[in-house]
């Protein structure tokens, strides 16, 4: 979140997210939904008193489209799985969450 794009001889994997992202509209475009996410993690870990984080929104506000049924989970550990995955699970975004990220990813 508000970093530039990697340069060129980045990471392999940095450079195969990027085709992605070009394809999805570009750093711009990737980095006002991950803004979108971010803020409303902040709002669900005020409004509930827990840790909320960027990824589990995201994860989330996936489960929540039409027609996706389960999302496959990239990560280092278990524990990132758990945190992530389980927590998002469980979390409810409303209508206005929805709809905040629905407008940065448009």
């Amino acid at each position: 979140l508000g970093a530039p794009p990697p340069e060129d001889g980045a990471h392999p994997n940095f450079t195969s997210n990027l085709v992605l992202i070009d394809a999805f509209g570009g750093w711009g475009r990737f980095q006002d939904v991950l803004r979108a996410l971010d803020l409303v993690a902040s709002a669900k870990a005020t409004a509930l008193g827990c840790r909320v984080t960027l990824s589990m929104v995201a994860i989330a506000w996936t489960l929540a489209q039409p027609g996706v049924g389960a999302v496959v989970l990239g990560a280092r550990d278990a524990d990132h799985v758990k945190d992530a995955g389980v927590a998002a699970s469980r979390l409810e975004l409303g209508g206005d969450d929805l709809a905040a990220i629905d407008a940065a990813a448009a």
